[in-house]
């Protein structure tokens, strides 16, 4: 199935000053990311091969910018000359009058929304021919909303300034403009609508009258997809752009991110030909330093046997041969089990130390330097395990779709090992606070996520997965109390 975008990115992004006076604001970095290049990467996750980019304000900087980012896709650019004068409803009609292959499918996405793969996956697999992807009203909504009738059918479309006095919006969904229409539409309805309405009207209306006018005439057109919990936020000012770091969960990451990117081997005992201080070094890379009174080497391997014997708990010994772990980070789980003669694979969003775990695994499957939910299902493994990593994930939501990518990766077990106990939530604070000085200061704005056992039995019971918690015995560890194990398996 062929499939063919427009982004519209022509605005001069007044409301975003000053960040957009020398950067344009679709490079808005949210989460450590230009909203350009998530929106990119997702529609590529998709498997479009074609996109058409309308840019004008700041156009040579940030098509060189595109191009820098070297996305698999052929981007067609193409410039609004009057994006001062004009408004979304120009660029669109450049965009739809610059394509030039064959297609199925066009996606339409403005360039300052930011939204997770998830939103576009909705638009994707929509059994809708022409589809527009919907917020229920909220307080916090405001814009442009639709009226759906039945069957999910776009009844009325409305810009913010169609909306009198008296207007109701509480039975109404924002949309999140993010469309995917047919070829068939796009030819007979959309372009011939777009160019009789900027004849008619002029090139200062959004796109959004030409909308209306569609759905008014034929509400058997369009129809909503409706989200339910998908990330997505469209950034106008700089209010917003806070509210899209908090929502889509990245600022956190980064900085941890950033904290595990500057941890530095001492390559000598990286590289020492005995095992012991090989291991305890990497131990010590992944955080077993950061209390000041690390856990022994004895207590370690005792603790790995014991996370070992639950992992392959119900499996066939002489079938269970790989072993994948998410938060790898150094690599020092990974070479226990490589010890044993297991073939092993990881993955960690720290650079640094995924150079680390290359050093002491080079025959490793694979070693991936990515976020955790973009974890892939290509090679598949009996065991796949993460290792106090879920501690530096966002939110529930993020965690969910971390374990929806280890239960697609696993053959047969899934193991996520000390999880912080929601419960002891404050109990665990009130003795960090105690034991470190200057704790809140140290730790400002790197929270770490607490999990119920509810969470997971939700999660096994949706999978049809058998689920059995432990709790870790680490001696010399002070964290013991405040953590759990959690082991699923394959029926």
């Amino acid at each position: 199935m062929r499939k063919t975008a427009i982004i519209l990115a022509a605005g001069l992004g007044s409301r975003l000053k000053p960040l957009t006076e020398t950067e344009h604001k679709c490079m808005t970095k949210v989460g450590g990311m230009p909203i350009i290049q998530r929106t990119l990467e997702n529609l590529e996750s998709f498997d479009v091969k074609e996109v058409i980019m309308v840019v004008g304000y700041l156009h040579e900087k940030l098509m060189q910018q595109i191009k820098d980012m070297k996305v698999g896709m052929d981007i067609q650019f193409v410039v609004n000359p009057d994006y001062k004068n004009s408004n979304t409803i120009l660029s669109l009609n450049y965009g739809l009058e610059s394509i030039n292959r064959e297609f199925d499918f066009l996606y339409v996405i403005e360039g300052d929304v930011v939204f997770e793969k998830k939103v576009l996956q909705r638009a994707d697999e929509s059994r809708y021919k022409n589809v527009s992807i919907l917020e229920p009203y909220n307080e916090n909504l405001e814009g442009t909303f639709v009226t759906l009738g039945k069957d999910a059918r776009i009844i009325d479309w409305r810009h913010k300034s169609d909306q009198e006095d008296g207007y109701v919006l509480t039975d109404k969904y924002k949309t999140v403009n993010i469309h995917k229409f047919s070829a068939a539409f796009v030819r007979n309805s959309l372009m011939p609508e777009v160019e009789s309405y900027i004849e008619k009207n002029g090139v200062m209306q959004p796109m959004e009258k030409v909308m209306r006018n569609i759905v008014m005439n034929d509400n058997d057109v369009i129809f909503g997809e409706v989200l339910h919990g998908e990330k997505w936020y469209e950034v106008d000012d700089v209010n917003d752009l806070k509210k899209a770091e908090k929502l889509m969960g990245d600022e956190q990451m980064d900085k941890w991110k950033k904290i595990w990117n500057e941890k530095t081997p001492n390559l000598e005992k990286v590289e020492h030909t005995e095992f012991e201080k090989v291991f305890m070094e990497l131990k010590r890379l992944t955080g077993n330093d950061t209390t000041g009174q690390g856990v022994s080497y004895e207590a370690l391997i005792a603790r790995f046997e014991q996370f070992k014997k639950e992992l392959l708990f119900n499996c066939n010994d002489d079938k269970t041969k790989s072993v994948f772990e998410v938060g790898c980070g150094s690599g020092a789980n990974l070479l226990l089990f490589h010890r044993l003669g297991y073939e092993v694979g990881g993955m960690d969003y720290s650079k640094a130390l995924i150079d680390v775990a290359y050093r002491c695994l080079p025959d490793s499957l694979e070693l991936v330097c990515d976020e955790a939910y973009k974890m892939n299902s290509d090679i598949k493994y009996d065991i796949v395990f993460s290792n106090s990593a879920f501690e530096y994930f966002p939110d529930e939501k993020y965690a969910w779709a971390v374990l929806e990518k280890m239960y697609d990766k696993a053959k047969n077990v899934i193991g996520v090992l000390e999880v912080h106990d929601s419960k002891l939530r404050n109990e665990f604070v009130e003795h960090r606070k105690k034991t470190i000085e200057n704790y809140e200061q140290k730790y400002k704005d790197l929270n770490k996520l607490f999990l119920s056992r509810s969470f997971f039995l939700e999660f096994a019971e949706r999978h049809r997965l058998d689920i059995k918690f432990c709790y870790p015995t680490i001696a010399g560890y002070w964290n013991n109390e405040y953590i759990y194990d959690v082991y699923m398996y394959k029926r």
